[in-house]
């Protein structure tokens, strides 16, 4: 069997023996035709063969000898015209005439192609299998010149090399070796048919030299795998490359390279894009989509060349169908941002981190494997939502710089080149919105063995301030002054060009509903409705605003059931920008202006209700909006009509929610329950394991003004070690989700080949529900008093200090030498003055003069003070211990 160790042979020693003189070797030398000898043509004395394939034949040769091992190569040109199809092949076999038996190949296979991208296909046979087919793009144009594709072959492994670039190893082959023109038009160019207009299909060939050791019998095998000067290489220093090599290898191969799966129909793909979208308040919007690919294959998610790995192998260790993962810091504004569109419907997300994730196994082992995904994600665990669906969320996680730096690396050319340079992380923090996504869809393989697809979306969206003094300067005096903005100006950088490894780079320029109505053109000045006069020359040039770059593209989205207004989208191809003309894009306003977004049908927001450290309220409040009005004189013709809203929260279990005391306001009078809520669904929180959860689907009249919904709950009571470091700040209960099933925010633009190739427009068209999300609570709980704890441990401290300090000093104290120094000190107090003195009284008195004594010792009374101490600690011991115990 064949197996894939690390790369090995020198890539010098080849490229010195590609630079020898191989044109002079005739054909004729090592080589000799097998068939169709009719389409097979000599050129400059033999050096030269060309291969031809008509309607009738093709063509082929091998070489006049076996060999056991050597280095191979042979300079090709591929058919400078469509020849898809069409077949050439250079390859390796140990059975050239078609014998059974232990037949091993190794193959270079040009599939046809009617233009760039041009596949080379590489398999391998072993022991009559095959099905290890590897396709890659060329990095060059196979058919305007010669390009050299070789195998060295030593005892040890095999090397495919095309030019100077090893693409794979293998285990060593028998024999060498044929190269043939022929007919694959079933399977070589997706089931494309051979145009035979343009046959005659000539491939060339030069460079017929060999060096190898020729294969005589079984016997003389082993003398093909001897170490020599002569066999150089089955020297042990061509057994790997060295970094350098592994180095020039991967980068080769990863970026001139597009990895093509075995059916050849997919590959892996990704795409970068920028839209950015003037918003009313003065704010800016930028919405960077970065989407990854990967088809099905047979690698168990080890082997990608942009896909990141980590995430191929998330998927299939833990059965994901579906996950996303958001971090997001702030609060999205709907009143002022909108929140009827694709963005803030899909990528607004509440404050922290949010997770949920489908799982494709049996329903006994989902939570397991939800346990697993989020100890790997480090996140918190929620009980589903239903079915094979799990939720999580950290209401309160703080979001800085290291979430963008693993995020960043999923990307190919993370944040070097391309749109992905303008992700400056001060500019980034430092908005008013910050919101990272990473959304993951696997696909299902129709076949056993091959793993799922996957679709990687990276979503970041942020909401910023630009700074343009000379707006305000211009119009300090207007009112609606919209400030101008480049990107150099609002990230600090140029986008210098595309990612390499990106299949399209683009940059959009998106004027809303409610900008575009305001805007002056042509049309509008005439009297023409905006729906049926406007058009997307009107755009090219506009008086009320001026674009320092001018778009490739401009599209008009549809005419919309919910709006009279459209969009405009200006689209900016960046791979024609380079380090030389960096891309910057910027937009200067000529005159004040002032829109509104168009907003979700219904405003919500929640609060919390009640006082206390007991007890409390959450009502969740729905106002109608603008939208709502126009919306309702439109449906409600027989009064009958219906607004449907979902209502999701989650609350943790020490919050104890009475769903019992669920009531519902309709235009701030009570109303029955029953009457408005069509279906609910509750999950009771568990103490210290699960939080509780609870679905309301609510009918509305489409005339509503207000609505609300209070539940009343109790605060629990935690253990020490559960309450935070900051227990006093609160603690947070997630957002709630407020979704409108009859609504679906979409912009469709008019049919474009660039739009169906745009993963972020094509997303723009799929019709996802409106949503929303609400506030998070602080809800202050009764918190102990963390301070009598300290009380307990300083006096416990200071007691034991006492104890055992007095213990020690009466343990270590010497009497006799203290009584001593007493003496002494007292010796020395006694001079010349008190003995004069003394004699002069006994004068005096006529007595006869007393010697001085010393001071009475004190040992006794110090012995009895530290005795009456010593008694007095120990007692005090005694009486802690006897207390607390």
């Amino acid at each position: 069997m064949f197996r894939v160790p690390f790369i090995q042979a020198e890539t010098s020693k080849i490229i010195a023996m590609a630079k020898r003189a191989d044109h002079s070797v005739s054909f004729d030398k090592n080589y000799h035709v097998t068939w169709g000898n009719s389409h097979v043509t000599s050129v400059n004395q033999g050096t030269e063969v060309h291969l031809r394939m008509d309607k009738a034949a093709g063509a082929g040769f091998e070489s006049n000898v076996g060999y056991a091992s050597g280095y191979f190569q042979i300079k090709i040109k591929l058919p400078n015209k469509d020849f898809s199809g069409v077949v050439v092949a250079f390859y390796l076999t140990s059975d050239p005439d078609g014998k059974e038996g232990n037949h091993d190949e190794l193959d270079f296979e040009f599939l046809g192609s009617n233009g760039p991208p041009f596949t080379l296909q590489t398999n391998v046979f072993s022991n009559d299998k095959g099905g290890r087919e590897q396709r890659f793009h060329h990095w060059f144009d196979p058919t305007s010149d010669f390009h050299t594709y070789g195998i060295v072959w030593n005892q040890h492994q095999l090397v495919f090399y095309v030019d100077k670039t090893p693409i794979r190893v293998f285990k060593n082959n028998t024999k060498i070796g044929v190269r043939s023109i022929w007919n694959g038009e079933t399977w070589a160019s997706g089931g494309r048919k051979i145009d035979w207009s343009q046959a005659p299909f000539v491939a060339s060939f030069v460079g017929f030299g060999v060096t190898g050791c020729q294969f005589q019998n079984s016997a003389s095998k082993d003398q093909c795998y001897i170490s020599s000067p002569k066999l150089w290489w089955n020297g042990d220093k061509y057994l790997r490359l060295d970094p350098t090599q592994r180095t020039h290898q991967f980068l080769q191969c990863w970026i001139a390279f597009g990895s093509v799966n075995e059916e050849g129909q997919q590959q892996e793909e990704f795409s970068e894009e920028l839209l950015v979208k003037p918003l009313p308040d003065h704010k800016l919007l930028a919405h960077f989509h970065f989407q990854s690919s990967a088809p099905p294959s047979t690698s168990n998610g080890c082997h990608h060349h942009l896909f990141p790995k980590a995430i191929s192998q998330l998927v299939q260790k833990f059965r994901v169908k579906e996950m996303e993962l958001s971090f997001t810091q702030g609060r999205w504004n709907y009143e002022s941002w909108g929140g009827f569109d694709p963005i803030s419907s899909s990528n607004a997300k509440a404050p922290g981190v949010e997770l949920w994730a489908v799982f494709d196994v049996p329903q006994h082992h989902i939570d397991a494997s939800w346990k697993n995904l989020t100890h790997s994600l480090r996140s918190f665990l929620f009980p589903p939502a239903s079915g094979n669906v799990r939720y999580g969320t950290l209401p309160c996680e703080a979001v800085c710089t290291e979430n963008l730096t693993p995020w960043l690396k999923l990307l190919p050319c993370r944040d070097k080149a391309g749109i992905a340079l303008l992700l400056d992380r001060p500019s980034l923090y430092g908005g008013f919105y910050h919101s990272q996504r990473l959304h993951l869809t696997s696909t299902e393989s129709s076949s056993e063995g091959i793993d799922s697809g996957i679709i990687l979306e990276q979503t970041l969206t942020v909401v910023l301030q630009p700074n343009s003094e000379r707006a305000i300067e211009v119009h300090a005096s207007e009112k609606h002054v919209q400030p101008s903005w480049s990107l150099s100006s609002i990230f600090g950088k140029q986008v210098s060009g595309r990612c390499v490894l990106a299949k399209s780079s683009s940059v959009y320029l998106l004027l809303d509903r409610g900008l575009v109505a305001e805007l002056k053109f042509p049309n509008k000045e005439n009297g023409k409705s905006a729906a049926n006069g406007l058009t997307s020359e009107n755009f090219w040039s506009n008086p009320s605003f001026e674009l320092s770059v001018n778009p490739d593209r401009i599209f008009l989205e549809e005419s919309s059931s919910h709006s009279k207004s459209l969009s405009i989208l200006y689209m900016f191809q960046v791979e024609k920008y380079s380090e030389s003309e960096p891309f910057d894009i910027g937009l200067m306003w000529k005159v004040p202006v002032a829109w509104l977004c168009q907003q979700t049908p219904l405003h919500a927001s929640r609060f919390l209700m009640g006082s206390g450290n007991e007890r409390g309220a959450i009502a969740i409040s729905l106002k109608s909006t603008q939208f709502t009005e126009g919306f309702m004189s439109a449906n409600s013709k027989d009064g009958s009509c219906e607004l449907r809203v979902d209502v999701f929260q989650v609350v943790p279990w020490y919050v104890k929610v009475y769903f019992h005391s669920l009531r519902v306001f309709v235009d701030q009078q009570p109303r029955a329950v029953s009457d408005f809520i069509e279906k609910i669904h509750v999950s009771p929180s568990k103490d210290k394991m699960s939080p509780g959860v609870m679905e309301v689907v609510l009918k509305l009249p489409c005339r509503v003004n207000t609505a609300a919904l209070t539940i009343e709950f109790d605060k629990g009571f935690l253990r020490i070690d559960e309450y935070p470091p900051d227990a006093n700040q609160g603690f947070d209960i997630p957002s709630a989700i407020i979704s409108f099933p009859n609504f679906h925010a979409s912009m469709v633009f008019l049919e474009d080949d660039s739009l169906n190739r745009s993963p972020l427009l094509s997303k723009f068209q799929e019709k996802c529900p409106v949503m929303s999300y609400t506030e998070v609570l602080l809800v202050p709980l009764t918190t102990p008093d963390f301070s009598m704890p300290y009380n307990v441990i300083t006096i416990t401290c200071t007691v034991f200090a006492l104890y055992f300090g007095s213990l020690l000093n009466v343990l270590q104290r010497r009497v006799a030498e203290e009584e001593r120094f007493l003496k002494a000190k007292a010796a020395k107090k006694t001079g010349r003055l008190p003995l004069l003195l003394s004699k002069l009284s006994a004068k005096l008195r006529g007595r006869r003069r007393e010697p001085l004594h010393s001071p009475p010792s004190s040992s006794s009374f110090i012995n009895s003070k530290l005795v009456l101490k010593v008694i007095l600690v120990a007692g005090l011991a005694v009486g802690w211990q006897y207390f607390f115990s």
